[in-house]
C-alpha cells in the first residue's frame, strides 16, 4: 500500500518534500470538488441552467523541526523555496502521481511549542485541475502509390500539402517592405495614409489610414500587379485584413466597405464575398460595395471578395476604401490571386475532406498524432492544453501549421508565418497559466513569435476528451513533439 505523499515544486524544478520528518504535512483539506449551480424552477421541479466549477483552496498543517533541533532554519528554507514561483503541488496516491498548478495564499508563523517544533498552516489556491502530462509519438506516413483518396483523420496518413493550398499573390511588394514603392496613392489622401512598422498576419508592415479626418482613400494597383497571369474567364480573389483603433464610437456595429475598380474607374461586381456569401445573378447596384463588420477594437478582420474577369477591361486595378467610423484604420496589403476551382482554394467553392494520393512523396507531411485523451470532467467540458515543439533538424521549416480533427471534422487549427532556422525550434504552449509562442535558438535563447500567428485559425490547440488526430504541415525537415495534460477534477 502506498502512503499518500505531498511535494511542492517551484519554478526551478526544485522539490520540497512535505513528508519529511523535519517538515511534515498532515491533515489536508480542499482535495474535493464543489460547483456553483443555477436552476430554473418549474413548480416543485428544477432544471439546471448552468454549472461552474469553484476554485479550490488547499490547506495543510506543517510541522517544522521534528528530528532537526532548529525548526526556524527549516521554516526559513521553506520560505526561500516558495519565493521561486509559479508553484505546483505533486500528489502521490495508489492510483498514480498527479500535478496541480497553484499559488501561495498564506503561510502562518507562530512560536516554537512544547515539542520544540513550529506548527504552521500552509494555504494554496489551485489554478488548474489535477493532471498527468502525457506524450504522444509522431507517426510517419510511408507512401504507397495508388492509395487513391486519403481521408487524413481516418487513416494512418496526413493530408497532402500542395502549392494550391497557398495560391500565389499577384501583388508585388505585398507587405509594404519597400514602403509605398509601386503603390499609387493620390496626393489628396496624404498625410492621412502612412506605413506602420507594426507586424501582423505575416506582413512586415501595414498601412495606417486616419479615418478621423478623411472618410475614404484610394490605392491604384496598376503599377503593382502582374496582369499577365490573369485571363478572361478567370475568377480572381481580392482580400486583405483590417482592424481599427482609437474609435470615438461607443458601439461598433459596422466599420466600412470597399470597392474594386477597373481601368475606367468603374466599380466591379463581385460574385461572392465573405459578408453576403454568393451573389444572385442579377446583383443590385450597391452590391459593388463589399461590406465588413468589426466587432472588437484591435481585432484583425479578414475581408474577401471574388470577381469574374469577363473581359480584359474588368481586371481589378484600384481599390477605394470607405470609412463609417471616426477611427484609425490598419490594413495589410491586398492579396490578389486566381482561384483554381479544381483545388477549391476560394472560399466560395466546396473543399472536400480528402485529397488524392500524391505522385511524389517528397512533399508529404510526415508528422501526425493519434490521441486518446482520458480526462475526467465530472460534467465539466474539459479540453486539455498542449505544448507543441517543432524542431528544424535537417533544414529550415517555413510557415508551419497544424490541424486537429475529431472524426472527419476539423475542430481547431494553428499556424505561424515564419521560418524556423535549421537547428532551431518553435515551441507553442496553450497552458492557461503559461501560454506562449517562441522560437528557440541552438544556444537556448529565444524570441516571442506570437505576432506571427495566423489569425485566420483558432490558435493555441487544446485536445478534447476521447479520440482525435493532430496533423502537421511541416515537411521532412522537422521533428514534432507533443505533450498534453490529461486532466481530472477528482483523483
Amino acid at each position: 500500500m502506498i502512503i499518500r505523499q505531498f511535494q511542492l515544486i517551484n519554478s526551478r524544478d526544485q522539490k520540497f518534500d512535505l513528508n519529511d520528518t523535519n517538515h511534515f504535512g498532515y491533515n489536508p483539506t480542499g482535495l474535493g470538488i464543489a460547483f456553483s449551480n443555477e436552476y430554473v424552477g418549474i413548480g416543485a421541479n428544477f432544471i439546471q441552467s448552468a454549472s461552474n466549477v469553484n476554485q479550490n483552496t488547499f490547506e495543510l498543517s506543517v510541522l517544522f523541526g521534528g528530528e532537526n533541533e532548529n525548526p526556524y532554519q527549516q521554516y526559513s528554507e521553506f520560505a526561500q523555496f516558495l519565493s521561486f514561483t509559479p508553484l505546483k503541488l505533486e500528489y502521490t496516491i495508489e492510483t498514480g502521481v498527479y500535478l496541480r498548478e497553484c499559488a501561495l495564499n498564506s503561510l502562518t508563523k507562530t512560536e516554537i511549542g512544547q515539542w520544540n517544533v513550529l506548527e504552521e498552516t500552509l494555504t494554496l489556491d489551485f489554478l488548474s485541475p489535477w493532471y498527468v502530462e502525457k506524450t504522444a509519438d509522431a507517426l510517419r506516413y510511408e507512401d504507397q502509390l495508388g492509395d487513391g483518396k486519403i481521408y487524413a483523420p481516418e487513416i494512418d496518413g496526413p493530408i497532402q500539402s500542395t502549392e494550391a493550398d497557398a495560391p500565389i499573390n499577384l501583388i508585388n511588394n505585398p507587405d509594404f517592405s519597400d514602403g509605398l514603392n509601386g503603390w499609387i496613392i493620390p496626393s489628396g489622401n496624404l498625410p492621412y495614409i502612412k506605413i506602420s512598422e507594426e507586424s501582423a498576419i505575416g506582413a512586415n508592415k501595414v498601412l495606417v489610414a486616419d479615418g478621423l479626418e478623411n472618410p475614404t482613400f484610394n490605392i491604384n494597383l496598376a503599377n503593382n500587379i502582374d496582369f499577365s497571369s490573369i485571363n478572361v474567364g478567370d475568377k480572381v480573389s481580392f482580400s486583405f485584413y483590417v482592424k481599427i483603433e482609437n474609435s470615438y464610437e461607443p458601439y461598433i456595429f459596422g466599420a466600412g466597405y470597399f470597392r474594386v475598380k477597373n481601368s475606367n474607374n468603374e466599380s466591379l461586381m463581385p460574385i461572392w464575398d465573405n459578408y453576403f456569401g454568393s451573389y444572385p445573378e442579377t446583383s443590385p447596384t450597391e452590391a459593388s460595395s463589399v461590406k465588413y463588420y468589426i466587432k472588437n477594437m484591435n481585432e484583425w478582420k479578414r475581408v474577401e471578395a471574388v470577381y469574374t474577369v469577363e473581359n480584359t477591361d474588368e481586371v481589378p486595378q484600384s481599390i477605394s476604401v470607405f470609412f463609417t467610423l471616426a477611427a484609425t484604420y490598419y490594413f495589410t496589403a491586398p492579396n490578389v490571386h486566381i482561384i483554381d476551382e479544381t483545388q477549391g482554394n476560394g472560399k466560395n467553392y466546396y473543399i472536400y475532406d480528402f485529397v488524392y494520393e500524391e505522385q511524389d512523396a517528397s512533399g508529404v507531411n510526415q508528422n501526425y498524432f493519434n490521441i486518446t485523451n482520458d480526462s475526467v470532467g465530472i460534467g465539466a467540458d474539459i479540453w486539455s492544453p498542449t505544448a507543441i515543439t517543432i524542431k528544424a533538424k535537417e533544414g529550415a521549416v517555413i510557415n508551419p501549421s497544424w490541424r486537429l480533427f475529431v472524426g472527419s471534422s476539423e475542430v481547431q487549427s494553428d499556424g505561424y508565418f515564419l521560418t524556423i532556422p535549421e537547428g532551431g525550434s518553435l515551441v507553442v504552449s496553450s497552458y492557461p497559466q503559461n501560454q506562449f509562442a517562441r522560437v528557440y535558438n541552438q544556444d537556448g535563447s529565444y524570441y516571442n513569435v506570437y505576432s506571427y500567428q495566423d489569425l485566420t485559425k483558432t490558435n493555441f490547440i487544446s485536445v478534447p476528451k476521447g479520440d482525435s488526430s493532430l496533423i502537421f504541415n511541416v515537411g521532412h525537415e522537422a521533428e514534432v513533439y507533443l505533450i498534453y495534460r490529461e486532466e481530472r477534477l477528482l483523483v
